[in-house]
């Protein structure tokens, strides 16, 4: 009998961590859209960030960083856009900065740097 729990408990034992792992995964996840709602796009993308390179295979924790990215990108430059048309010429550069310290190949964000 000792030989048939044996490969039940493993099997058990690798249910549990699958599914703790799946809960941190959401838990990151969750922790970083509530950080994007609030603005703070560098904590969300650094917390998702790393939460791949803690779970490389989780294609949700892939998939929210690649949407984080967008979203924080998207929101930045329009925050800079609104900026300018209310001459708030100090607040359009910082977000200009903080737009390229994310992704600083974007061209949109390099458009606006040029303006």
């Amino acid at each position: 009998m000792k030989s048939v729990q044996s490969p039940r408990r493993a099997l058990c034992a690798i249910f549990v961590a699958l599914a703790l792992a799946g809960c941190a995964q959401q838990r990151i996840r969750d922790e970083a859209t509530s950080h994007l709602r609030e603005g703070n796009f560098e904590v969300a993308i650094q917390s998702l960030q790393s939460g791949v390179d803690q779970f490389p295979e989780s294609a949700l924790l892939r998939a929210g960083l690649t949407a984080a990215r967008s979203e924080a990108i998207t929101r930045l430059i329009t925050q800079v856009s609104q900026a300018r048309a209310q001459g708030q010429f100090d607040d359009a550069d910082t977000g200009i900065r903080r737009g390229v310290a994310l992704e600083p190949g974007n061209p949109r964000l390099l458009a606006y740097s040029l303006i």
